[in-house]
Protein backbone atom coordinates (compact mmCIF):
# COMPACT_ATOMS: atom_id res chain seq x y z
CA UNK A 1 0.00 0.00 0.00
CA UNK A 2 1.34 3.42 -0.99
CA UNK A 3 0.97 6.18 1.53
CA UNK A 4 -1.21 9.14 0.56
CA UNK A 5 1.72 11.57 0.66
CA UNK A 6 3.24 9.79 -2.42
CA UNK A 7 0.11 10.05 -4.53
CA UNK A 8 -0.48 12.62 -7.25
CA UNK A 9 -3.82 14.40 -7.77
CA UNK A 10 -4.59 11.97 -10.61
CA UNK A 11 -4.27 8.99 -8.26
CA UNK A 12 -6.90 10.38 -5.90
CA UNK A 13 -9.70 10.27 -8.46
CA UNK A 14 -13.03 12.08 -8.30
CA UNK A 15 -13.75 10.93 -4.74
CA UNK A 16 -10.56 12.40 -3.33
CA UNK A 17 -10.66 13.16 0.37
CA UNK A 18 -9.57 16.77 -0.11
CA UNK A 19 -8.77 19.31 -2.82
CA UNK A 20 -5.94 20.73 -0.74
CA UNK A 21 -3.51 18.25 -2.34
CA UNK A 22 -3.98 19.88 -5.77
CA UNK A 23 -3.40 23.31 -4.31
CA UNK A 24 -0.24 22.12 -2.54
CA UNK A 25 1.13 20.67 -5.79
CA UNK A 26 0.36 23.90 -7.66
CA UNK A 27 2.07 26.01 -4.99
CA UNK A 28 5.12 23.72 -5.08
CA UNK A 29 5.43 23.97 -8.88
CA UNK A 30 5.11 27.75 -8.81
CA UNK A 31 7.61 27.99 -5.95
CA UNK A 32 10.18 25.86 -7.81
CA UNK A 33 9.71 28.02 -10.92
CA UNK A 34 10.19 31.26 -8.97
CA UNK A 35 13.26 29.90 -7.16
CA UNK A 36 14.76 28.76 -10.48
CA UNK A 37 14.18 32.22 -11.95
CA UNK A 38 15.86 33.96 -9.00
CA UNK A 39 18.78 31.51 -9.05
CA UNK A 40 19.29 32.25 -12.75
CA UNK A 41 19.16 36.01 -12.14
CA UNK A 42 21.68 35.65 -9.31
CA UNK A 43 23.98 33.75 -11.67
CA UNK A 44 23.68 36.46 -14.36
CA UNK A 45 24.40 39.26 -11.88
CA UNK A 46 27.39 37.38 -10.44
CA UNK A 47 28.77 36.80 -13.94
CA UNK A 48 28.47 40.51 -14.75
CA UNK A 49 30.25 41.48 -11.52
CA UNK A 50 33.09 39.03 -12.19
CA UNK A 51 33.36 40.19 -15.81
CA UNK A 52 33.55 43.83 -14.68
CA UNK A 53 36.44 43.06 -12.30
CA UNK A 54 38.53 40.85 -14.60
CA UNK A 55 40.17 41.43 -17.93
CA UNK A 56 39.92 38.74 -20.57
CA UNK A 57 40.66 38.54 -24.30
CA UNK A 58 36.93 38.94 -24.99
CA UNK A 59 37.22 42.52 -23.76
CA UNK A 60 39.53 43.47 -26.63
CA UNK A 61 38.81 41.17 -29.59
CA UNK A 62 36.18 41.02 -32.32
CA UNK A 63 35.51 38.17 -34.72
CA UNK A 64 35.02 39.25 -38.31
CA UNK A 65 33.32 36.78 -40.65
CA UNK A 66 32.61 36.50 -44.37
CA UNK A 67 35.87 37.96 -45.62
CA UNK A 68 37.03 36.73 -49.04
CA UNK A 69 39.36 33.72 -49.15
CA UNK A 70 42.08 36.00 -50.49
CA UNK A 71 42.13 38.05 -47.25
CA UNK A 72 45.45 36.63 -46.06
CA UNK A 73 47.54 39.70 -45.29
CA UNK A 74 47.50 40.57 -41.59
CA UNK A 75 48.92 44.02 -42.20
CA UNK A 76 46.23 44.98 -44.73
CA UNK A 77 43.46 43.82 -42.41
CA UNK A 78 45.04 45.63 -39.44
CA UNK A 79 45.39 48.81 -41.53
CA UNK A 80 41.71 48.65 -42.52
CA UNK A 81 40.62 48.35 -38.89
CA UNK A 82 43.09 51.01 -37.79
CA UNK A 83 41.44 53.45 -40.20
CA UNK A 84 37.79 52.36 -40.15
CA UNK A 85 37.00 50.55 -36.88
CA UNK A 86 36.04 53.65 -34.92
CA UNK A 87 34.08 56.36 -36.65
CA UNK A 88 35.94 59.67 -36.79
CA UNK A 89 39.33 58.15 -35.93
CA UNK A 90 41.98 56.88 -38.29
CA UNK A 91 44.50 55.84 -35.63
CA UNK A 92 42.79 53.05 -33.69
CA UNK A 93 45.42 50.81 -32.14
CA UNK A 94 45.24 47.24 -33.42
CA UNK A 95 47.48 44.86 -31.48
CA UNK A 96 47.15 41.76 -33.64
CA UNK A 97 45.12 40.17 -36.39
CA UNK A 98 44.71 36.40 -36.28
CA UNK A 99 43.60 34.82 -39.54
CA UNK A 100 41.59 31.62 -39.62
CA UNK A 101 43.11 29.47 -42.32
CA UNK A 102 41.27 27.06 -44.58
CA UNK A 103 42.07 23.82 -42.77
CA UNK A 104 41.36 21.58 -45.77
CA UNK A 105 44.08 23.31 -47.80
CA UNK A 106 46.49 23.04 -44.86
CA UNK A 107 45.69 19.35 -44.32
CA UNK A 108 46.25 18.60 -48.01
CA UNK A 109 49.71 20.16 -47.91
CA UNK A 110 50.68 18.31 -44.72
CA UNK A 111 49.42 15.02 -46.18
CA UNK A 112 51.47 15.61 -49.33
CA UNK A 113 54.56 16.36 -47.22
CA UNK A 114 54.12 13.09 -45.30
CA UNK A 115 53.74 11.17 -48.54
CA UNK A 116 56.89 12.72 -49.99
CA UNK A 117 58.79 12.06 -46.73
CA UNK A 118 57.78 8.37 -46.91
CA UNK A 119 58.88 8.17 -50.55
CA UNK A 120 62.22 9.85 -49.76
CA UNK A 121 62.89 7.29 -47.02
CA UNK A 122 62.80 4.53 -49.67
CA UNK A 123 65.04 6.36 -52.19
CA UNK A 124 68.80 6.65 -52.35
CA UNK A 125 70.17 10.23 -52.12
CA UNK A 126 71.79 9.74 -55.56
CA UNK A 127 68.42 8.95 -57.18
CA UNK A 128 67.09 11.82 -59.37
CA UNK A 129 63.61 11.38 -57.84
CA UNK A 130 65.14 12.12 -54.44
CA UNK A 131 66.18 15.61 -55.63
CA UNK A 132 62.70 16.21 -57.09
CA UNK A 133 61.08 15.14 -53.81
CA UNK A 134 63.38 17.43 -51.79
CA UNK A 135 62.55 20.37 -54.08
CA UNK A 136 58.81 19.77 -53.64
CA UNK A 137 59.27 19.51 -49.84
CA UNK A 138 61.06 22.88 -49.87
CA UNK A 139 58.20 24.46 -51.83
CA UNK A 140 55.58 23.04 -49.45
CA UNK A 141 57.60 24.09 -46.40
CA UNK A 142 57.89 27.64 -47.76
CA UNK A 143 54.15 27.77 -48.41
CA UNK A 144 53.37 26.67 -44.86
CA UNK A 145 56.03 29.00 -43.44
CA UNK A 146 54.57 31.94 -45.37
CA UNK A 147 51.74 32.00 -42.84
CA UNK A 148 53.53 34.58 -40.81
CA UNK A 149 52.92 38.05 -39.55
CA UNK A 150 52.83 40.78 -42.20
CA UNK A 151 53.07 38.35 -45.13
CA UNK A 152 50.42 37.48 -47.66
CA UNK A 153 50.05 33.73 -47.30
CA UNK A 154 49.76 31.28 -50.11
CA UNK A 155 47.07 29.36 -48.25
CA UNK A 156 43.44 30.41 -48.45
CA UNK A 157 41.72 32.16 -45.59
CA UNK A 158 38.59 30.65 -44.06
CA UNK A 159 37.03 34.13 -44.21
CA UNK A 160 37.14 34.54 -40.42
CA UNK A 161 39.66 36.70 -38.57
CA UNK A 162 40.06 37.87 -34.98
CA UNK A 163 41.05 41.52 -34.58
CA UNK A 164 42.54 42.41 -31.19
CA UNK A 165 42.41 46.07 -30.14
CA UNK A 166 44.63 47.82 -27.58
CA UNK A 167 41.66 49.27 -25.67
CA UNK A 168 38.30 47.71 -24.78
CA UNK A 169 36.61 51.05 -25.56
CA UNK A 170 37.82 50.79 -29.17
CA UNK A 171 36.41 47.27 -29.43
CA UNK A 172 33.02 48.45 -28.13
CA UNK A 173 33.02 51.44 -30.51
CA UNK A 174 33.85 49.11 -33.41
CA UNK A 175 30.96 46.81 -32.50
CA UNK A 176 28.58 49.76 -32.23
CA UNK A 177 29.62 50.97 -35.68
CA UNK A 178 29.79 47.66 -37.56
CA UNK A 179 27.62 45.25 -35.56
CA UNK A 180 24.10 46.54 -36.07
CA UNK A 181 21.44 46.20 -38.71
CA UNK A 182 22.19 49.65 -40.12
CA UNK A 183 25.84 48.77 -40.76
CA UNK A 184 24.98 45.49 -42.43
CA UNK A 185 22.46 47.14 -44.74
CA UNK A 186 24.43 50.24 -45.75
CA UNK A 187 28.11 49.31 -45.49
CA UNK A 188 27.95 45.85 -47.05
CA UNK A 189 29.92 45.44 -50.24
CA UNK A 190 30.41 42.43 -52.45
CA UNK A 191 33.60 40.52 -51.52
CA UNK A 192 36.58 41.42 -53.64
CA UNK A 193 40.28 40.80 -53.44
CA UNK A 194 41.56 42.18 -50.22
Amino acid sequence: VIGSHWLSPGNLGPDSPSNSMSAIYTVCVVLVGVLSFFAYQHMVITEKKVDARTVSPNDFAVIVRNLPASATDERAIADFFREHAVEGRADTEVVKVVIGWDASDFRDKVKEMRSIRDQLANLEPSDPLHAVGLARMRVLTEELASIGRDQAARLKSSGTVVVIFRYAADMRACLRRWGGFHARMYYYRQPKDF
